[in-house]
């Protein structure tokens, strides 16, 4: 069993932990306080497993919390952002944390990301939702509504203002002589 050697504290506010004289990783000082570690403990590897299974859990939720800090995120989004930086157990532990908090909200989150896009197409509208992990196959009433009616019934519609003079615009000359309105 590999005995705890030393502990130093980093620069980080983190705790080292040296096994057998080697540095195996840091713990977040919740946790370290939590195991109740000293310098001579003997553990298992399981129990080290399952310290730094906890700590990795642990950075996930505040990594989760300065994503959210800085925009809404859909929870498949804070997912896929998360598992860039840690395990998919982490980064599964800390969404479940951020649901439980109600810090996410897939419906809200939709409709306010529709309202975004409302310039765009309905595909494009819902690539993008289906992108930010939103299952866009069954979008909810709610956020449909927030669509112009145009959109809804199926019509093609501008995406650009029309033009003062959009008639005079678009008739050919010849037209324009034979009528005299020029």
């Amino acid at each position: 069993m590999p005995e705890l050697t030393q502990v130093k504290e980093t620069k980080r506010g983190r705790y080292a932990l040296f096994f057998d004289g080697e540095f195996a990783f840091s713990l977040d000082e919740d946790t370290f306080a939590m195991a109740g570690l000293h310098t001579g403990d003997e553990l298992e590897e399981w129990q080290i497993h399952d310290l730094q299974t906890k700590s990795d859990t642990r950075k996930a939720v505040d990594k989760a919390m300065d994503l959210l800090a800085l925009r809404d995120h859909a929870a498949g989004e804070l997912y896929q952002k998360l598992c860039r930086s840690f395990d998919p157990h982490s980064a599964a532990a800390a969404v479940a944390k951020m649901q439980e908090l109600n810090l996410l909200d897939d419906a809200g989150f939709a409709r306010r990301r529709a309202a975004e896009l409302l310039r765009k197409r309905r595909r494009a509208i819902l690539d993008d939702l289906h992108a930010k992990g939103i299952d866009a196959a069954r979008p909810s009433k709610r956020w449909k509504l927030c669509l112009p009616k145009a959109r809804r019934t199926g019509r093609k519609t501008r995406s650009w203002p029309m033009p003062a003079h959009w008639w005079n615009a678009t008739m050919p000359q010849s037209w324009h002589r034979a009528n005299g309105s020029r």
